[in-house]
């Protein structure tokens, strides 16, 4: 017989054996992807709205897309059925190796070993991925056939080109573990342990830094890396082509890897734990010297004390190290058959454990030299507590039926920003690191620190102590290229003046207000935010032009000396012609986002900023003239402590002007150098008068309310409103 018949004949009579596995498949990917289609399209169809009715079919045909992207795509749950397959059919074609008579059988077959593996391999792989195929691409027909377009059929084709990447990853893997070991249960854990892995020591490294590097910059591109090497990882990410093509080369290295394992393997391997004697005490290690740091950072969280962190480092060690042994002899007398390969892996685990947890290389003392350093960017609240609010960005999304929508991206990407900053003013920055490396050494052995949000209050003797802290997170820009972070706890005291010369830095203010790299051309409208609502003046595009020019200009100059003695009294929206066309597509349908265009990007005006002033006044709005103590009836002054809540009420003129005086007004921009004041606060209620003449006000917002809500500043507070509290 020739070895195509025979190749032939096996490959029969393997999927006779297995047919299991093909029912399972079959059933499996009706239910993923035919049955699921059409959930898709009723959940559709039963929820559909749409104002205009003409709209509705569109709409229901964008959310069949959208759930289908959602199911397949966000969520990937049939990935999780492709993953148990895959360990299934690698189990159901090579579980003859783990028993004897079966081997023995197989291997006495009159054919060479590598054709018994392809058939094995190739089967499984066949029965799982053919039906996958046909299922899914029966789901993108219905899915097409209903929206009547064919991106839904594209779609399940180039998701399941992904699909059979990770499947092919995930099988070589398995078998991997099979060739490696001779029982179930260990070829189980060794599929666990091999598609996993990687991921699992990236977290562990991540846990070590966040819980003994006191100014690690906890950031998920420290563990992403390790994502790279754990096939579990890669199977669940979005792959391009190069994506596809490397996983399926890893794949094919490791199915040759697979078979040259299977030819050396001694018949004489099943019902041993680990086939390779020379692959023991590498797994062992593998296995044992993360479970020690795993115990190690476990009991760290519970009771955070390195001395428990060692008992817990201890117990993982000799607990894992037990069962490996056990689970190699088969013996529980063999707790401690290899008693150097415990003490080199304790040496290891405890090694790694000391320079994590007693900072042996310095982490936290890290300090560029001067010669090294080529710029830095600064990340800290306590400089700009806006920033999410002046970091709200919106982008185009094209449906697959070419209509345009809007989304707003409120994520603030701190590193974005950090990495386009580039303060050149080294000597301030190396200033600034060497307090704050004092500072969280510090603060850090104190064990009387109050820790609320990112501002700290320390105590002492029960009483209160003036010194507050702050994180400042310093992006050091090498000049090899290379950026590295640290974060720090910093006395507010000890760095006030580094912090206002990075504040005052043009470089500093480039990256964080977007505005002042925005092109004043660009500008098409401006919304000016007051007390009393929102004003839109008629600005003429030169108008604009000249506003945001000299807006520009007076933010740029802007000191943080000048941040501690003002408020700001009103805010500036500058609205660019991008932004206008899309506020136009997002009011011309139904998108989630045609209501809130606007809540966002919303820029100081401090008394100082005269330019600005003097162009808003030619349209009434004048912040010393919006409201004055004329247009107020009365305030409402409240005052509220755990002991006492009570209200005034205050009529008199006089006494207004001085609360309005004194009030910071609520506005969606908050000057962070001014602290507000906890317990009193006011309601301004306007005068009927002044209210109709608002609405009758082309310029103002008609939904302005009669109520307007104000606080103050700790150390403003009116002399007779601090008796009253008294």
């Amino acid at each position: 017989m020739n070895s195509k018949n025979m190749f032939l004949k096996i490959k029969k009579e393997d999927i006779r054996h297995r047919i299991s596995l093909l029912a399972i498949s079959c059933l499996t990917f009706f239910f993923t992807y035919p049955v699921a289609a059409l959930l898709i399209i009723a959940n559709a169809q039963q929820n559909a709205y749409a104002e205009d009715p003409s709209k509705l079919l569109h709409n229901i045909n964008v959310s069949i897309i959208d759930k289908m992207e959602l199911m397949y795509g966000s969520f990937r749950y049939d990935m999780h059925l492709l993953i148990f397959l895959a360990i299934f059919a690698a189990l159901t074609g090579f579980i003859y190796l783990m028993n004897g008579n079966a081997s023995d059988y197989y291997h006495s077959l009159p054919c060479k070993r590598n054709l018994l593996f392809w058939v094995n391999t190739i089967n499984g792989a066949v029965m799982v991925m053919i039906p996958c195929l046909l299922f899914e691409l029966t789901a993108g027909v219905i899915l097409s056939a209903k929206t009547g377009i064919t991106y839904p059929l594209t779609y399940m084709m180039g998701h399941f080109l992904q699909n059979a990447c990770s499947f092919l990853l995930i099988y070589a893997v398995a078998i991997l573990s099979i060739m490696l070991t001779g029982r179930l249960f260990t070829a189980i854990c060794g599929i666990a342990f091999l598609n996993s892995a990687a991921s699992l020591l990236g977290s562990l490294f991540y846990l070590l830094s966040g819980a003994y590097f006191k100014t690690f910059y906890q950031t998920d591109l420290f563990a992403e890396g390790f994502n790279y090497l754990s096939p579990y990882a890669v199977a669940f990410m979005d792959k391009n082509a190069a994506g596809c093509l490397l996983c399926l080369a890893a794949s094919v290295l490791i199915l040759y890897l697979d078979l040259y394992l299977y030819k050396i393997r001694p018949l004489e391997a099943a019902s041993k734990s680990f086939v390779f004697e020379k692959t023991v005490f590498p797994i062992k290690a593998l296995v044992v010297i993360p479970a020690a740091l795993t115990g190690a950072i476990f009991m760290q969280g519970i009771i955070g004390n390195k001395g428990w962190a060692v008992f817990g480092a201890v117990c993982g060690l000799f607990i894992t190290h037990a069962i490996m042994e056990i689970t190699r002899h088969s013996d529980f007398k063999k707790l401690f058959a290899h008693p150097l390969e415990l003490v080199f892996c304790g040496v290891v685990a405890f090694t790694i454990f000391a320079v994590y947890a007693f900072d042996l290389a310095g982490y936290d003392r890290y300090l560029p030299r001067r010669d090294q350093l080529a710029s830095t960017g600064v990340m800290s609240y306590s400089l700009e507590e806006n920033l999410w609010e002046l970091n709200t960005s919106y982008e185009y999304k094209v449906d697959a039926f070419g209509e345009r929508s809007v989304e707003q991206n409120c994520d603030l990407n701190e590193m974005e920003i950090m990495d386009a900053m580039e303060i050149k003013d080294n000597d301030n920055i190396l200033s600034l690191a060497q307090k704050a490396i004092a500072d969280t050494k510090e603060y850090n052995e104190s064990d009387n620190v109050y820790d609320y949000e990112d501002d700290f209050e320390e105590y002492e003797d029960g009483e209160e102590d003036s010194i507050e802290y702050t994180d400042i997170t310093l992006a050091y820009h090498l000049k090899n290229g290379k950026t590295v972070y640290r974060t720090y706890n910093v006395k507010k005291s000890s760095v006030e003046t580094e912090l206002a010369k990075i504040y005052d830095d043009p470089d500093y203010k480039a990256a964080t207000y977007r505005i002042l790299s925005e092109n004043e051309t660009n500008v098409k409208k401006v919304c000016v935010e007051t007390l009393l609502g929102r004003a839109y003046p008629g600005l003429s595009e030169e108008e604009a032009m000249q506003l945001t020019a000299a807006y520009k200009k007076e933010l740029g100059a802007l000191t943080m000396e000048t941040r501690m003695h003002e408020n700001p009294q009103i805010c500036l929206q500058f609205r660019t012609k991008e932004l206008l066309e899309m506020d136009e597509v997002a009011q011309s349908n139904s998108g989630y986002y045609k209501d809130f265009m606007w809540d966002g990007n919303f820029y100081p005006v401090y008394p100082s900023f005269t330019e600005t002033i003097g162009i808003l006044a030619k349209y009434g709005l004048k912040p010393d003239e919006i409201l004055t103590a004329e247009d107020v009836q009365t305030i409402e002054v409240n005052y509220n402590n755990d002991e006492d809540s009570r209200q005034l009420s205050v009529t008199d003129k006089a006494q207004i002007s001085e609360l309005l005086g004194c009030g910071v007004s609520s506005l969606y921009y908050r000057n962070g150098m001014r602290p507000i004041e906890m317990n009193t606060d006011m309601n301004v209620i306007l005068d009927p008068q002044k209210v109709a003449s608002l609405y009758e006000d082309p310029i103002f917002d008609k939904s302005s309310s009669r109520t307007h809500y104000m606080e103050f500043n700790e150390d403003n507070l009116p002399s007779f409103v601090q008796e009253w509290t008294e």
